[in-house]
């Protein structure tokens, strides 16, 4: 407390009946006071002036609570006529320089304590505003990014939706390709080959020698002119045959 540049110190300090500034609690002068204190000290420690005790006396003032000791009080209300030395008119003028420099210093802080007061609420907006501004160009460059990233998907998207659409083109021609070849070698195979359908050569005769060795298994014999007359009409049909594709 004391400097320029101090901030966030508290005073408490309060004012008695003659607008006198009291301290409550202590506080820490600053240099110049300080320096200012000792000059007046030095200079009533060093030269006390002699007054010749030809006049009246002067007036009783009345003392400050902070002068004197105990034992000077109580001996001043045993007395109430004692008049003050020269001593103690000194002493009480030193006093009231002293108290004149607490009291401007004390309004010097009191000034500052203002001055900081009512320019704190400002740096703490303008800080806000500060801080506001920067979220809303980050917000903006946020929008942005986003915005181009939407729009490199949406054409990387359509990049892929173009390249499926030809793929799906090209296997559709392969197939309709594939299906018209395979018609056509068909087609193509049912000129070459002719159905033909045959029926078996003396199917009568060949039934009945099925049933003849059947019946007469221990006797085969019996059915040897059966036999005779299919291989007979076996080879009549091997005959036709070859004549009608001679």
């Amino acid at each position: 407390m004391g400097g320029a540049g101090s901030r966030g110190r508290s005073v408490s300090f309060g004012r008695d009946e003659e607008e006198r500034i009291r301290v409550l609690r202590g506080v820490r002068l600053s240099e110049d006071v300080v320096n200012r204190m000792k000059e007046s000290s030095s200079v009533w420690g060093e030269s006390k002036p002699h007054v010749m005790d030809t006049g009246p006396q002067r007036p009783t003032r009345e003392k400050s609570p902070h002068v004197g000791t105990a034992e000077d009080r109580s001996h001043q209300e045993d007395h109430p006529d004692h008049q003050p030395t020269e001593a103690e008119e000194d002493l009480y003028k030193r006093f009231e320089r002293e108290q004149a420099m607490v009291q401007e210093e004390l309004e010097r802080l009191a000034r500052l304590e203002r001055r900081a007061t009512s320019e704190n609420p400002n740096l703490a907006l303008l800080r806000e505003q500060a801080m506001t501004d920067q979220e809303r160009q980050r917000t903006k460059q946020l929008a942005k990014q986003l915005q181009k990233k939407e729009l490199d998907l949406k054409q990387l998207g359509a990049f892929y939706k173009e390249q499926l659409g030809l793929l799906q083109k090209k296997n559709a021609e392969l197939y309709k390709m594939s299906t018209q070849q395979l018609h056509d070698a068909a087609t193509t195979a049912e000129t070459h080959v002719k159905r033909r359908i045959y029926e078996p050569v003396c199917a009568r005769l060949q039934s009945e020698i099925l049933r003849c060795y059947r019946e007469k298994g221990d006797h085969t014999l019996s059915c040897a002119d059966l036999a005779k007359e299919y291989r007979g009409c076996v080879q009549t049909a091997q005959k036709n045959l070859l004549m009608s594709h001679g």
